[in-house]
């Protein structure tokens, strides 16, 4: 017997609201009900359709800056490494 697992994320750096302007970084992993809605008229799933539906569904941040998203085969990337840094900083801070 084969299983398959598909796990689908956006990772997301931005500001939170309280403290105010402080960077933050978030990892959501998604399932098929976001991802649905993620889609455009076409029923394409585009970097813009994505950053439609971060917006919308970011919580806790009041600006997202960036973000990477990893959607079955597809791979949407950082729009700079400073982004992707920023990211890794906040998610993985050595004590």
């Amino acid at each position: 017997m084969k299983f398959t697992c598909n796990r689908d994320w956006i990772e997301i750096v931005g500001e939170i609201w309280w403290p105010m302007g402080l960077t933050c970084a978030q990892r959501i992993e998604l399932r098929g009900y976001d991802i649905e809605n993620m889609r455009d008229e076409d029923g394409n799933i585009s970097r813009e359709s994505i950053e439609d539906w971060v917006s919308s569904n970011s919580g806790d941040f009041s600006h997202v800056h960036d973000f990477c998203a990893t959607i079955g085969e597809e791979v949407f990337g950082w729009n700079n490494e400073e982004s992707k840094l920023t990211y890794l900083d906040c998610m993985f801070e050595n004590n």
